[in-house]
């Protein structure tokens, strides 16, 4: 059984202009680990469509997230989308903003655990 869960972090009340990015930090990961990520994964695209949007990264197995640097988006859209085969589970992940540069304030936290 596939588990697939995709949501879009849209700013379009404001320009799509240089400065107005999106921008992320997971602060706890634990994820099924496979070298190429192919059981359960984050994918982070820039744009509304995780089809055609540029990957910012996909994310697996058990990160240190001391360590991992925030992801940011291009624009002032990006797609969250978690993958999951449901066969070994493990303990989830915890996703914050960071700065969103052009915009003046926005709160945003996505708890998977």
């Amino acid at each position: 059984m596939l588990f697939l869960l995709s949501f879009v972090l849209s700013f379009e009340g404001f320009p799509n202009v240089l400065g107005h990015r999106v921008g992320l930090r997971f602060t706890d990961f634990d994820l099924e680990a496979k070298e190429d990520c192919s059981f359960d994964y984050v994918l982070l695209t820039d744009g509304p469509d995780p089809e055609l949007g540029h990957v910012i990264g996909r994310f697996c197995g058990k990160v240190n997230t001391r360590s991992f640097e925030p992801q940011t988006s291009l624009s002032n859209v990006m797609t969250v989308q978690f993958k999951s085969d449901q066969t070994v589970t493990h303990r989830g992940f915890k996703v914050r903003k960071t700065k969103l540069f052009g915009f003046k304030k926005l709160n945003f936290y996505l708890n998977f655990i």
